[in-house]
C-alpha cells in the first residue's frame, strides 16, 4: 500500500471524526433538553 494512499485515508477519517465531534458538542450546547411549559389560551401544560 502506498504511503500517499494511507495518509489520504487517515486524513479523511480524521477530518470526518473532527466534524462529528463538533456537531455533537454544538448539539449539546444548543438544543434544550429540559422540561418545557406551554401556555395556550390560558391553559398551562408542562412536558
Amino acid at each position: 500500500m502506498s504511503i500517499d494512499l494511507l495518509l489520504g485515508v487517515i486524513s479523511f477519517s480524521g477530518i470526518i471524526l473532527l466534524l462529528v465531534f463538533v456537531i455533537i458538542i454544538a448539539r449539546s450546547q444548543l438544543v434544550s433538553t429540559g422540561d418545557v411549559s406551554i401556555e395556550i389560551n390560558g391553559i398551562l401544560k408542562t412536558q
